[in-house]
Formats: structure tokens, sequence, C-alpha cells
């Protein structure tokens, strides 16, 4: 699911940045969805050059949830030139139904956004005096270490059980972060078929292909919506239609 506080965010940018930036420069494989919304609002899609007086977007959505060291410091925090425009949510962390996302813009790019976009709010006025309350009063640092316990937990675990049910089919090929583990077969499959034999199990899997386009492929093994003793039956069944598949 694609956070609609991502599409508002990227939206604003590009309605902030149009007047006098007419290419986007994405790498690739690279969000299709930011993709998508720039060419909407009729950038030119080109490779990546940062030569060329432009702006860098770091979309950091997930940066909290990080298990094997400290959270990674954000570019635009090492940023001297005011060339980054840095977006997060609160969607991963908190909750996606809040709906709340920020966008930190270098301080060039302020009065274009107030002509933009600063004479309405996009999130309630309540919502956002809650949430700032909710900060000012250290509860969302409580939040964040038990979010971020748990999580470390579910993938600690999902890792293991990848490795116990499927060994050296697959290589793990992103981990440590996120909501999401990323597996690759060590031998030739078949995705779509590989699809279509677990939605018939009743099982739906989610695909790097579909998250950021291009031609990289990967399986997605989300945990974040699992609960503890779920994870290993979960993998199983997984497993169960991948190694049918491959024999």
């Amino acid at each position: 699911m694609v956070s609609g506080a991502f599409i508002d965010a990227m939206g604003m940018i590009a309605d902030i940045v149009r007047p006098t930036h007419g290419h986007f420069a994405i790498e690739h494989p690279g969000y299709h969805i930011a993709r998508k919304v720039f060419a909407h609002h009729g950038f030119e899609m080109t490779p990546i050059g940062k030569e060329n007086d432009a702006y860098i977007i770091e979309d950091d959505y997930d940066s909290e949830l990080t298990y094997r060291s400290r959270p990674i410091p954000s570019l635009q925090g090492l940023d001297d030139a005011g060339r980054v425009i840095y977006i997060g949510t609160f969607a991963k962390a908190l909750s996606p139904a809040l709906r709340i996302g920020y966008v930190v813009l270098p301080h060039a790019l302020f009065e274009r956004y107030k002509a933009f976009h600063g004479t309405f709010a996009r999130v309630g006025l309540m919502s956002q005096k809650t949430l700032e309350l909710f900060m000012r009063e250290g509860h969302w640092e409580r939040h964040l270490r038990r979010v971020r316990n748990q999580s470390r937990k579910k993938h600690d675990l999902m890792k293991q059980a990848l490795i116990s049910h499927l060994g050296d089919t697959v290589e793990i090929v992103s981990e440590g972060g996120g909501l999401a583990i990323n597996i690759r077969p060590t031998c030739h499959v078949d995705y779509d078929l590989l699809s279509t034999k677990a939605e018939e199990a009743g099982i739906k899997l989610y695909f790097a292909k579909e998250y950021s386009g291009g031609e990289w492929e990967a399986l997605r093994m989300g945990f974040g919506g699992f609960e503890m003793g779920e994870i290993e039956e979960a993998v199983a069944a997984v497993a169960k239609i991948f190694l049918r598949g491959i024999e």
C-alpha cells in the first residue's frame, strides 16, 4: 500500500520546483510511484546526473526501523548547499491511518512553498497538535523504542525461518531494516507461475518490481503485519509452494 502522505509530498514538491526545473532524475530501479507523480506534473525523466543545479529528494520513510546499527544519518543533515529535499512519514513507525508525513525544504524553496501550498493544511490541525504533544511529552521516543524492538524480533524470526525452510535455494539480498526481507532464488524460478500457485493456495506474494519498477526482481517477505506466532507458519506455507516450483 502506497502512503497517501508520500504522494501528497511528492506532488507538492513537483509544484514547487516545476517553474525552474523541468527534469526529474531517478535511480534505476527506483520507486515507480515517484516517477509517475513527476511525470504527471510534466517532468522529463532523465538519468541521474547531479551536476545540473538539481535538487535531491530524500525519501526517508523507514529509517527509524534499523536493526543492525544506529539509524544512518540523513543526506539532508549532511547537506551544506541546500540541495536536498527531505520527506518522511509517521505511517511505518506510528500508524498509516494518521496519513501524516512531513517535508523539510531548503531555505531557497520556502517562499515558493508558501506561494503554492502555504495557505492550507493537508493534515487536520487536531491531528497535528495531538502528534506535537505526543512528541513533546516524550511518548514518541518511547513508542519508537518499543516498535523497533518488536520489529527487530519479527525480522530476526522471519530471517531464521527463511534459512530453515528454504536453505540455499534462496539468497537474502536485503535485510536488517524496514518491514520486509527481500530474497531471490539461486536457481531459475518462474515468478508469474509462483504467484499464480500462491494465489491458488490463498497466499498473496509481493515482489520488488511492483514496489520499485525497473527490471530487478525479488520476493518481498513482509513481517510487519504478522504476530510473532504467525511468522513461522507463514514462511512454511510460502516455502512449500516455492520448493514445489523448483523441483
